[in-house]
């Protein structure tokens, strides 16, 4: 008896929403009727410009949220200034709308519903990913925990800020990369995700910071494709969208067709070449040949059939891409990048001793390349304990050190070897010129004073 009174008031209440505007006197006015006509235009054109990529879903929905404004504003303004009109046949189709309405609801619900059925709660229909999302929630919050003991690890919070990121928390994902990027001493893949969770959290557009840390990447990395993919976005945000149109025509033509993201830069070209009035047929250039798996990523192919798989089948296909690169160092032991591309490959599937042997390999034949030099005492230091140093990782660092004197990650390195090996105020000398070198409100900067205050007295 309690369903049928509450459908009955529901039905009731639906009822009267509908036929309420047809029983008012009411005639827009010109001028507000053209300008909510303006604004459905306006709706429409942001729906076309999000189908063909000129926008991302973020900026739609702002749009959208204002358009929406101004048309609530024209309807407050027509509520005061409305005209008589007729009502005859207004009335007459509200008071069938009154009968017709709910029995045709009564004639729907009678054969198929089911009152008695208890309710299913949103949380509860798909028990596998709540867990999954309660499981990742307690993973990170373990993991911020065990950072908070140990400021200094740098892969717990480039892990940290994926972990944000897949849980939606672009702040926090943005403060664990930033405090990953001091301890990196500036490594390209590092600043590449911080600037990425940069555009993340402003709604996907590319702010000041974030392209400052993407053209950093490119001072490194000068053909890194996700740095030079937000720095024509960057441009197109701009108004340029020529400079856009040219970023990403290079990035086309220099990337694999096997690239991920390639289909991503043809959508935004073909929408440039739209807007400017180009053939799109001449904007999008063919792409350079297919490229190492490993460095390009997976193709599109490639991720449909890894979703149909298991978790074991999963890792076995991901096994065998890596094991496919190893055989092929060993026939050319002198590709750098190869070498390096099979560290982080290592590092990924958790195998942090063969990640440093990989990388040690591409620091031997490239010993004046920073970056490769920096992920490999990186990787050393992922294999390492909480114990004194190894001596390679010393002097590595030390060799860094030697060729730059204000070196942040040697600085660092040299810093905790003399701390765990007792020597107080050669750790404080270190990372008190460290201090120097970062900027006074980073959290990075007050995670290191806070460790140069636990030193004991020299």
């Amino acid at each position: 008896m309690i369903f049928w009174v509450i459908a009955a008031a529901l039905t009731a209440g639906t009822v009267l929403a509908v036929v309420r505007p047809l029983t008012k006197s009411r005639e827009l006015p010109p001028a507000i009727e053209h300008d909510l006509v303006v604004y459905r235009d306006q709706l429409a054109e942001i729906d076309r410009d999000l189908e063909k990529g000129l926008i991302d879903t973020n900026q739609a929905e702002a749009a959208k949220v204002e358009i929406k404004r101004r048309i609530l504003a024209a309807d407050r303004r027509a509520e005061t200034v409305t005209r008589p009109t007729r009502r005859g046949p207004a009335r007459r189709l509200a008071g069938g709308l009154v009968v017709l309405l709910p029995l045709l609801a009564l004639a729907v619900y009678l054969p198929l519903g089911a009152p008695s059925l208890p309710s299913q709660p949103l949380a509860e229909r798909d028990p596998g990913q709540r867990e999954r999302l309660l499981a990742l929630q307690a993973e990170t919050d373990a993991l911020a925990r065990d950072l908070a003991a140990a400021p200094e690890d740098l892969g717990g919070w480039f892990e940290l800020g994926r972990r944000f990121t897949a849980l939606g928390r672009l702040d926090d994902a943005v403060d664990a990369y930033g405090r990953a990027v001091g301890l990196s001493g500036g490594d390209p893949a590092v600043v590449g995700a911080y600037g990425e969770a940069l555009v993340d959290a402003g709604g996907g557009m590319v702010t000041e910071q974030a392209l400052a840390a993407f053209e950093q990447v490119l001072t490194a990395d000068p053909a890194d494709p996700r740095a030079r993919y937000y720095l024509g976005l960057a441009r197109a945000q701009a108004g340029d969208d020529r400079g856009a149109l040219e970023r990403w025509q290079a990035l086309a033509a220099d990337g694999p067709a096997d690239a991920p993201w390639l289909p991503l830069v043809h959508q935004r070209l073909a929408g440039l070449a739209q807007r400017l009035g180009l053939d799109p047929t001449t904007v999008v250039p063919d792409p350079a040949p297919p490229g190492d798996r490993l460095a390009a990523g997976p193709s599109a192919a490639d991720v449909e059939a890894a979703m149909a798989m298991s978790e074991d089948d999963r890792a076995a296909m991901i096994r065998g891409m890596v094991d496919g690169l190893a055989a092929r160092l060993a026939d050319e032991p002198d590709d750098v990048d190869g070498w390096r591309r099979l560290g982080g490959a290592y590092a990924a599937l958790g195998e942090p001793d063969r990640a440093a042997e990989a990388f040690g390999r591409a620091a031997s034949l490239s010993p004046d390349d920073l970056a490769v030099q920096h992920a490999y005492l990186d990787a050393l230091a992922a294999a390492t304990g909480s114990g004194p140093l190894p001596d390679e990782i010393v002097s590595v660092a030390e060799r860094l050190h030697a060729r730059n004197g204000d070196d942040v990650r040697a600085l660092w390195f040299l810093g905790l070897d003399a701390a765990r090996g007792g020597r107080p105020d050669e750790a404080s000398g270190y990372w008190t010129r460290l201090l120097e070198l970062l900027p006074a409100e980073s959290p990075e900067y007050e995670a290191i004073r806070q460790q140069i205050e636990t030193l004991p007295a020299g």
